[in-house]
């Protein structure tokens, strides 16, 4: 099979070989919850469709990836295709081997992974998208100063730590511990608070109000944060930085899809062209807008 460009999912720039990529895993069958299911990470596109090798500075999070994946598929939370099922059969994987990134690659191609069990009534498949490093890098600017929705002196990384922190480490963290005790029904009642209020900066305000705190919980869960404060300080970041992400992802409308093949074309001539369009009529509406507002409320504000 010959070689082909992969698509961004934001900017549906191509995505050629040896490019930097984010890897964003997501829930394809979200009803209520964050989108992203797995740590993000960074690799080089391959031509074919995966990656070549994992960036040296995303080791750390392409490993928490590989060990939730691979446990999925030892769970049996996977179907396979007849080809993959047949190469199975020939070569098993051993149990609790570890997938490396040809291995996953060659799954998410050709077969499917699911959160939970693919029989159940509401299978919940990862998907995965690729988008350009560095417009990733550019959504996510600003994820560690970012302030509440409506209280602007609070942190939303802050609260992302507060929701997270086990009481053991918190103590080390000099953080109060009837804060994060879950025992506590003030403390169940703070996380509560501090969940709803993080969810309404990313997601409909309309949605469910049920299960919150379980949300984080499970983003957390492939962080390990009980080992060590290391893993608790990337936990808190890049879950931030999932936040601010998602947030975008909404502000600019940018639905969650797999990424698609864009064919062997290697010129950025009609992505320039296609997004030059937009912006052309993107800049009349929003000048068409202003001329409306004006005429509507100008006399009025003129008055005043």
């Amino acid at each position: 099979m010959g070689c082909f460009n992969m698509r961004c999912c934001v900017s549906n720039a191509n995505i050629i070989h040896g490019d930097e990529i984010a890897v964003i895993p997501f829930n394809e069958n979200k009803h209520y919850g964050m989108s992203i299911c797995a740590p993000v990470f960074f690799g080089v596109y391959n031509d074919y469709g995966w990656l070549e090798e994992v960036c040296a500075d995303s080791q750390k999070t392409f490993e928490l990836f590989q060990k939730q994946m691979s446990a999925l598929y030892h769970r049996g939370h996977v179907k396979l295709d007849s080809y993959t099922e047949r190469e199975l059969e020939r070569n098993p994987i051993p149990k609790d081997h570890i997938l490396d990134l040809g291995q996953l690659g060659d799954i998410f191609h050709r077969s499917a992974l699911f959160l939970n069990d693919p029989k159940s009534q509401f299978p919940r498949q990862v998907g995965y998208m690729f988008v350009h490093r560095g417009i990733y890098e550019k959504m996510i600017q600003g994820y560690d100063t970012r302030t509440s929705w409506y209280k602007q002196q609070e942190k939303v990384i802050d609260k992302v730590a507060m929701g997270i922190t086990p009481p053991k480490v918190a103590e080390n963290l000099k953080i109060g511990a009837d804060r994060v005790h879950l025992e506590s029904e003030r403390a169940k009642k703070v996380l509560q608070d501090l969940m709803l209020e993080i969810r309404f900066q990313v997601l409909d305000m309309y949605e469910t109000m049920n299960g919150l705190n379980d949300d984080y919980k499970k983003m957390a869960g492939p962080f390990n944060v009980t080992e060590s404060e290391e893993n608790l300080q990337l936990a808190i970041h890049e879950i931030a930085k999932y936040l601010q992400f998602e947030a975008k992802m909404m502000e600019w409308n940018i639905p969650y899809a797999n990424t698609e093949s864009t064919g062997q074309e290697y010129s950025y001539t009609d992505g320039i062209k296609y997004h030059q369009m937009c912006l052309g009529i993107l800049e009349q509406k929003q000048k068409h807008r202003d001329d409306r507002y004006e005429a509507e409320w100008g006399d009025e504000e003129d008055a005043e």
